[in-house]
């Protein structure tokens, strides 16, 4: 077993779930035309980050003319889906407990979901905005317009990631103990917990639409991958 992405693995399972495209019952939102691409951009960021609400309620407003009229994100459930968390990462704790055969789960599983729901608290608290965007005729789709939309975000400097705790040990699942692994994730658990300092991480979300469409995206979830890397990147000397 590798502990390597473990944090990403139990984060991406909680996006599958916050994010569901496709039509809903929610409260109709206000239609919101003419946005520029980093407005737009920041309200997906939103969505990602902090499974915000009123920024999924602004994306259906502004979203439906590219969806027949219909809501592209299903809000009732969205709301609902910060009171799965706990659930989510137990199911993640026990899949990957099964993988260390010395290890007790009773002991190590509550370790690692205290650990994993830090770590989503963290990564909520990023605050990022756009910054600017470059946009380009898409040679692909005749009339739309891609805009590449340059971001950034502060995040707690964590000092070190679940895989350097293990490192030693994390390529051999028979070496693994409870005592190690309930260490390893306790520590990565106050690393969040205690985080006093901060650093500012970039990155870039891709939309695609305009001349009168929406900007619509598939990457807003990659902002994920970019706060997590930007939270365990060495802290500066």
């Amino acid at each position: 077993m590798s502990f390597r992405r473990t944090s990403k693995l139990a984060l991406a399972v909680w996006l599958a779930a916050a994010a569901l495209v496709g039509p809903a019952c929610a409260a109709p939102a206000p239609a919101a035309s003419g946005m520029p691409p980093e407005q737009v951009a920041e309200l997906y960021l939103r969505l990602a980050l902090h499974n915000d609400v009123e920024a999924a309620k602004t994306l259906n407003g502004y979203l439906r003319p590219a969806f027949d009229g219909k809501d592209a994100l299903n809000v009732e459930y969205l709301a609902t889906v910060p009171g799965l968390m706990r659930p989510m990462f137990e199911e993640y704790a026990d899949t990957l407990l099964k993988s260390l055969p010395k290890v007790d789960p009773a002991r190590a599983k509550p370790a690692i979901v205290a650990a994993m729901l830090a770590q989503h608290a963290a990564v909520a608290s990023a605050e990022c905005r756009a910054l600017s965007h470059e946009e380009r005729t898409n040679d692909v789709v005749a009339g739309q317009r891609i805009a590449a939309v340059a971001y950034r975000c502060k995040v707690p400097a964590i000092d070190q990631s679940i895989e350097q705790l293990l490192a030693n040990e994390e390529d051999d699942p028979n070496k693994v103990t409870t005592e190690l692994l309930v260490d390893g994730f306790e520590r990565y658990r106050r690393s969040h917990e205690t985080a006093t300092g901060s650093r500012d991480v970039d990155g870039v979300i891709t939309l695609y639409g305009g001349n009168g469409q929406p900007w619509l995206t598939g990457s807003y979830a990659e902002v994920i991958d970019v706060v997590t890397d930007g939270m365990l990147k060495k802290r500066a000397e």
